[in-house]
Order: structure tokens, then sequence, then C-alpha cells
């Protein structure tokens, strides 16, 4: 009986930790899905070229690498047309990026719900945040006018730089 109950203890020392360790990896899927919806039909950027699709890969440590994926679509008329008149797009499946980023939403708001990891969530008016303690994120705003689509993300660092994303065509 004893023996039973350190590995019931330890079990649930372990989740608490993997809980913990995973929000990096929460927060990076929110901003690599979240730009890749944002940034689906772009067919230039700064740099050149079609938005490069992000996904999150976590070996040693989690950050977000940049693919090469794109779809070549026949255009003539449109001004990113190459030579031959085809347009380069990210190659991206929405339902899946969508998956994802709810994904990602999912297990913060249980963690934050939980007071836990040093997360916070709080109702807004139109949706809810999550506030952290920790780390570069101050809190993450998530609009939801009807309580069911999410229709807007906005993250605001500690350094007081900020983003808005928009998810009108979803």
């Amino acid at each position: 009986m004893i023996s039973t109950l350190l590995i019931i203890t330890c079990t649930n020392l372990f989740a608490k930790n993997t809980e913990c360790r995973n929000i990096n990896k929460y927060q990076l899927t929110l901003l690599a899905h979240g730009s890749n919806l944002a940034n689906e039909k772009t067919t230039r950027t700064t740099n050149g070229g079609a938005y490069k699709l992000r996904k999150v890969s976590c070996f040693k440590k989690c950050k977000i690498i940049k693919l090469k994926d794109e779809i070549n679509l026949y255009q003539p008329n449109h001004p990113d047309a190459d030579s031959n008149g085809y347009v380069a797009y990210p190659n991206m499946d929405p339902a899946n990026e969508i998956i994802k980023f709810m994904s990602a939403i999912n297990h913060l708001e249980i963690i934050a719900k939980k007071k836990k990891c040093g997360l916070t969530y709080a109702k807004a008016n139109k949706g809810f945040f999550i506030k952290y303690t920790n780390g570069k994120v101050k809190e993450d705003h998530f609009i939801l006018p009807g309580d069911i689509l999410i229709t807007g993300w906005q993250r605001t660092l500690r350094n007081g730089a900020g983003s808005l994303i928009s998810f009108s065509n979803y």
C-alpha cells in the first residue's frame, strides 16, 4: 500500500513539472501557428518571396523553425507572378493550423485556471486573458465575441512590445 501511494505522488509531481515545462512550448505554438494563419495568403515578405510556414521543434530546447514548403498557383496577372505566371504561397492546411493553435490555448487555459506554474486566468468583456508571472510574455488576450470562435489574439511582452493578430477569415 505504501509503495502505491509513493508512485501516485511521484506521478502527480512529474505531471506538474511536465505541465510547467511545456508552457514555453505552448507560447511558441501560439506564435508560430497564429502567424501562419495570419499569413496564409502572403506572397511577398520583407525578405522576399512567400511567407515561410513556421512550426515548433522541440529537441533539447523548443524553438520556432521556418519551413520552405510552398505551393505554386498559376495566376499570370498577380503582381508577384514569376516569368511563367506562377505565384508562390505558403503550403498550409488552415484547419490543421487552427487545431494546433486552439490546442495550445486549451493547455494554457487549463493551467491558468488551476493557477499553476505562474499563470492566471481572467475573464474579459469579450474573451479572456492568460497572465504570466515569469518569462518574456506578460499576457495573452484571446478575443471571443461569442464565446465560441476566437477572432483575435493579442500578446503583450514585459518590455511593452505587443502584437495583435486578427482571424477574420475563420
